[in-house]
């Protein structure tokens, strides 16, 4: 990935790039709703954004736009005012609506390797926010790491992005 790869992006489209990350993981916490969980997957979120595994192929992109999610404004870090949950289905499906437009954004603008490798990045800071706090049970107790509601949004994500899971 070059500087001149970067620059093909509209300023719309990088604004979509840069909330990619978020979306995955909004679509994982929007699973199983609850408060406590909220706040330890919105923390797993931005802690996996900055400290997942990156691709070579898109070391440069990736380091981008994790900088300017560091610039976004303060309020697109308050993750539980950005949940409904009156309406967490309706939310998931814009949400995975906005992940299938981030996947033919990639595959016009990157090489195949790339577009790739990024949509694995996305999908690996989802699996960071499934395994963040234990669903179910009782005060932590017979929970289940991820959930089968987690589970099934991983899915949908990486189907959504058009990747293996």
């Amino acid at each position: 990935m070059n500087k001149q790869n970067m620059e093909a992006f509209t300023e719309v489209e990088w604004e979509r790039l840069i909330h990619s990350p978020i979306a995955v993981g909004m679509v994982v916490m929007t699973a199983d709703l609850n408060i406590p969980g909220l706040l330890n997957e919105g923390q797993a979120m931005y802690k996996a954004i900055d400290n997942q595994f990156v691709p070579e192929s898109v070391e440069e992109l990736i380091t981008a736009v994790v900088s300017d999610i560091h610039d976004l404004p303060e309020d697109a870090y308050q993750i539980p005012a950005q949940i409904d949950p009156a309406h967490p289905d309706k939310q998931e499906n814009n949400l995975l609506k906005k992940i299938c437009e981030i996947r033919v954004l990639l595959d016009a603008k990157l090489d195949p390797q790339q577009a790739d490798d990024f949509k694995r990045w996305l999908l690996s800071i989802a699996a960071a926010v499934s395994k963040a706090s234990i669903e179910g049970g009782f005060l932590g107790i017979g929970g289940e790491k991820v959930s089968d509601r987690e589970a099934q949004s991983l899915n949908e994500i990486a189907s959504a992005l058009g990747v293996d899971q």
